[in-house]
């Protein structure tokens, strides 16, 4: 699945995430590489992959990179949601000696998360069979502050995202239903609050309460915990 890279990296959200990430390693500066290196000079850097897994994140590793070398480039890229093997390229750094080794580690880390998460993401979505009608969808159970990046992650894998948080849709969970008296009242309560104008989401965890989810008018019935 497609994901805007450029917009997601000039993303407010995003942007405070690498700046934490730069402040939390380099802090007032890479001392090791400021003594040794004084004056610029020039470096190539070839990114490997260390063992199975899908490509996800090299833009902004590309922008993380610019933040150290405004001149810095990629090459050999090897595209977002390719399947690659240990010994792979994802792609050829070149920059100032100082921008790759300061900003190493922090591009690493995140290469590393999100192209576990899209690894992990395929996985879901190779097993289900083949001809399946069904589609994997993601959760808000994200690394906090990592939300955008991780469900960015999650769709170049293959899987389809879900709500973002708890404002942008509905889902009526089991504790909700228990202090509203049941499935059928917590979602009228809802419908009645927010009209036609959001999809209306019901957790249910016994396959008797799917009729009542669906009489009260729910979009979508989720099967929690269901054996079968």
């Amino acid at each position: 699945m497609i994901v805007d890279w450029q917009a997601l990296c000039e993303h407010p959200e995003v942007q405070r995430l690498v700046d934490l990430a730069i402040e939390e390693d380099v802090g007032p500066g890479d001392v090791t590489t400021r003594a040794i290196f004084a004056a610029p000079q020039p470096a190539r850097a070839r990114v490997l992959a260390r063992a199975g897994t899908v490509v996800c994140g090299v833009p902004l590793a590309r922008a993380l990179f610019t933040r150290f070398d405004a001149a810095a480039a990629l090459s050999d890229v090897t595209p977002e949601g390719a399947a690659v093997r240990s010994g792979d390229t994802l792609f050829v750094l070149a920059a100032d000696v100082r921008a790759v080794l300061t900003a190493e580690r922090t591009v690493l880390n995140f290469l590393s998360r999100l192209c576990g998460v899209s690894a992990a993401a395929r996985a879901a979505v190779s097993a289900l069979p083949p001809g399946a009608k069904a589609r994997i969808y993601d959760t808000r159970k994200t690394t906090p502050g990592w939300r955008r990046l991780e469900k960015a992650a999650a769709r170049t894998g293959g899987a389809h995202n879900h709500r973002f948080g708890l404002h942008d849709a509905v889902l009526i969970k089991d504790n909700h239903v228990a202090k509203a008296g049941g499935v059928g009242e917590a979602v009228r309560r809802v419908r009645a609050r927010v009209g036609s104008t959001m999809m209306v989401e019901v957790e249910i965890d016994r396959l008797d309460q799917m009729e009542e989810a669906i009489a009260a008018g729910a979009d979508v019935v989720l099967c929690d915990n269901f054996d079968d």
